[in-house]
């Protein structure tokens, strides 16, 4: 699943396998920018390995802060052979998530891996929780000069307002990883500015 933000809207894509994320028989995409995507409300049945997948959605009132994922007003809802697989938003408060709930077995599933990307702008934030009963955390990724104007770049990375890690000369450690400690876990830190638009990835370790 991927959630994205740019400057034509907010959209949300849900591939089903390893093949080719425009492969319309495995992946399924939505955008709200009303010149490529009218229907913020419907369901969608799509087969892929083997198996009937249905999706239903509602992004009609979903409102968002300054990142891609909605904070509320709205649900998503996966069903693979009438199991339910993936639950996002609201759903308690749909009368059609509450009657799939009730009647529908709920498959076992957790959070494998999260990864966020972006480009253009030297300072990020966005929220991360890192388990499935933790708090969610304020992350902010900075990327500036050592001793303000200086000619070596710092990568920097603060959780709730507290510097987690400092990546000073980026020019000679431009790739590399680095694990920290939060909640208790162990999440593994892992950066590449040489990529286009650069990437920060956190990821727990199993």
């Amino acid at each position: 699943m991927m959630l994205c933000k740019n400057q034509t809207g907010q959209g949300l894509i849900l591939n089903f396998g390893d093949d080719d994320e425009d492969d319309p028989s495995t992946c399924f995409k939505l955008n709200t920018n009303l010149r490529f995507f009218r229907k913020k409300k419907g369901n969608k049945v799509i087969e892929a390995n083997h198996s009937k997948l249905e999706v239903f959605w509602d992004l009609s009132t979903a409102k968002y802060d300054a990142g891609p994922e909605p904070v509320n007003g709205f649900y998503v809802l996966v069903m693979v052979d009438l199991e339910i697989s993936l639950v996002l938003g609201d759903i308690d408060e749909e009368p059609v998530t509450q009657k799939f709930r009730k009647t529908t077995p709920v498959a076992k599933v957790s959070l494998i891996s999260r990864q966020e990307h972006c480009s253009g702008n030297t300072l990020y934030s966005t929220k991360a929780q890192f388990s499935d009963t933790g708090i969610v955390h304020d992350v902010l990724i900075r990327f500036g000069r050592e001793n303000e104007g200086l000619k070596h770049p710092v990568l920097s990375v603060y959780i709730d307002k507290k510097t987690v890690i400092r990546v000073k000369r980026l020019q000679w450690n431009f790739r590399g990883n680095q694990t920290i400690f939060v909640d208790g876990l162990s999440v593994d830190l892992m950066w590449d500015p040489t990529l286009v638009g650069g990437e920060v990835v956190a990821e727990r370790s199993r």
